[in-house]
């Protein structure tokens, strides 16, 4: 059997011995250790440090900044009111802020961690942790590990670490970064700013960035990007990627690597970047950019239409019409034949200078006009 122990008003220091022992604090700034055993801990009113030690604690703040270490073992720490400093230390442990802009750290384990009200800070540490900003504006780093975060309302700052992450902006405009290895992120509400990851030890990443005007770019490996409402900024990185503006006027860059691009609804600007790229604008007056150089590759354009007003984009700014050969040809069937009442006559243009074709244009044939666009001024290439 542990001990009850009760320190009364004034600043207290009481100590548990072996057992599960009962420590209140009650008013002042006490000072409460557990020792062995499994001990329940309450700080109460006043600036109170409390230290868990051996054994599965459970700590509790009460009024007031807290400091609550839980020790080795499976704790429980809540800060309560207050601007809390929280430590889990080593084991799966629950840390909980509550109200007060709160410093929760899980240390070792697979610890869950929740900020509640308040502009908190998280730390993960080590293993597979869950972390929840909760209310405000939050910072989270998950550390090493497969980590689970969620930044709920606020403007909050969300990042992975290593490992493969989940994690989820929430309301507000967040920051969330997966760091290395295969992340999930979802911004969800709000003007997000999300960014796969930073090094070569980022692999695919699936991001869906959720309403708002959100700006994204996937990093390293192939990622799979949707940027879902709003008029949002897309580059996909190193890697070959597959990005999808969907709704909203977006501007999407494929960077390296041969992508796959869809702009789907809305006045979509579309720069497949280097290497050779399957585009595809999506409804609306679409443009599709090309930088010019050769090792921005060939763009193979599978949606060009005049009529909804698509314009080829040319990044040399002295080129000239003269530059441009627009030829065409059957696109070949299973067969590998050119010829038929069932193919398709795509456009190909050909910047002559460096004999690179620029654009495929499927059913390119079948365009009254292929209107491209140098600077201020825009030449009909069938005219």
């Amino acid at each position: 059997m542990g001990d009850v122990i009760s320190g009364g008003d004034g600043p207290d220091t009481l100590q548990g011995n072996g057992g599960g022992d009962v420590l209140g604090g009650d008013n002042g700034a006490d000072f409460l250790e557990g020792g062995d055993g499994n001990d329940i801990l309450r700080g109460g009113a006043g600036a109170d440090l409390l230290f868990g030690d051996e054994g599965n604690d459970s700590l509790f703040g009460g009024d007031d900044d807290d400091t609550l270490i839980g020790g080795r073992g499976e704790d429980t720490i809540d800060g309560g009111d207050g601007d809390d400093n929280l430590g889990g230390l080593s084991g799966a442990d629950f840390v909980q802020g509550g109200a007060g802009s709160d410093a929760l750290n899980g240390g070792l384990g697979n610890d869950v961690l929740h900020g509640g009200l308040g502009n908190d800070t998280l730390e993960g540490n080590d293993d597979n942790d869950t972390l929840n900003g909760g209310e405000d504006d939050d910072h989270v780093d998950g550390g090493d590990g497969n980590d689970s975060i969620i930044g709920e309302d606020g403007h909050d700052s969300l990042l992975g670490g290593d490992g493969n992450d989940s994690i989820q902006g929430g309301g507000g405009d967040d920051l969330l970064n997966g760091g290395d290895g295969t992340d999930n992120l979802v911004g969800d509400d709000g003007d997000d700013t999300i960014i796969g990851g930073d090094s070569e030890s980022d692999l695919r990443d699936v991001i869906f960035a959720g309403e708002g005007n959100d700006s994204v770019d996937g990093g390293h490996g192939n990622d799979l990007i949707f940027g879902m409402g709003g008029n949002d900024t897309i580059s996909g990185g190193a890697g070959a990627d597959d990005l999808r503006g969907q709704d909203g006027d977006d501007i999407i860059n494929g960077s390296a690597f041969s992508d796959i691009i869809f702009g789907n609804a809305g006045n979509d600007f579309v720069n497949g970047g280097f290497g050779s790229d399957r585009v595809n604008g999506g409804t609306g007056a679409d443009k599709f950019f090309h930088v010019g150089v050769a090792g921005h590759g060939s763009d193979w354009v599978q949606d060009y239409n005049a009529a909804e007003g698509d314009v080829l984009l040319f990044g040399i700014p002295s080129a000239t019409r003269g530059d441009f050969l627009v030829q065409f040809n059957h696109t070949a069937n299973a067969e590998g034949e050119r010829s038929g009442e069932d193919a398709i006559e795509e456009a190909f243009v050909t910047f002559r200078p460096t004999g690179q074709i620029i654009w495929a244009l499927v059913d390119g044939g079948g365009e009254s006009s292929i209107n491209l666009k140098i600077g201020a001024e825009t030449f009909d290439l069938l005219a």
